[in-house]
């Protein structure tokens, strides 16, 4: 690769590294391409010569973003049900949603966005979901996934949305305590 296509690559990189940061925190509608092109230090003119629109990097962001978390459980690694669950329902998790979760950050918001997006959040809830299966059962097709994941989604959503930090705090336990449940009795 020449200099100068690595040097957009790099470029690149480091406006998804903004824009998935951006969204996260506040929202796909919460960011204009002149902050992100701030927080990746480059000129807003520079934009066009990656994306060709707003809703391209949008997409592009979030895969960006959802990628990070599959980055976590790649192929190669099978992690526990516990391991999963309690890195999801920690309190490092919740306070941080520009580096978590872009489907908990996200969700509501994405079903309403263009197919394109939706269908990069579509994708990485099925792998996600297998994850899941992988770690409840073995199986790619554990019927107790879908619910699992429902669960833990709604919980780190809820203990956000709470304004008392024990109560908040609360909603996670309870929810890892409910979930491990199933693994222990397998």
């Amino acid at each position: 690769m020449g200099h100068s296509q690595e040097e957009k690559a790099l470029s690149r990189e480091k406006i998804l590294v903004a824009a998935s940061l951006r969204i996260r925190e506040h929202g796909l509608d919460g960011f204009s391409i002149t902050d992100v092109m701030k927080d990746a230090e480059l000129t807003h003119g520079g934009f066009y010569k990656h994306f060709s629109s707003r809703n391209e990097l949008v997409a592009a962001a979030l895969g960006h973003a959802l990628h990070g978390s599959e980055l976590v459980y790649d192929e190669t690694s099978s992690p526990s049900l516990n391991a999963i669950v309690s890195e999801y329902l920690s309190t490092a998790h919740r306070d941080s949603p520009g580096e978590g979760c872009a489907v908990s950050a996200l969700g509501s918001e994405v079903a309403r966005a263009d197919e394109k997006t939706r269908s990069v959040m579509a994708a990485h809830l099925r792998k996600y979901q297998e994850k899941m299966s992988e770690a409840i059962d073995g199986t790619k097709e554990s019927q107790l996934a879908s619910p699992l994941v429902c669960t833990m989604m709604g919980a780190l959503i809820l203990s956000r949305l709470i304004d008392d930090e024990s109560a908040s705090n609360n909603v996670l336990e309870q929810a890892k305590t409910f979930i491990l449940s199933f693994s222990d009795s397998k």
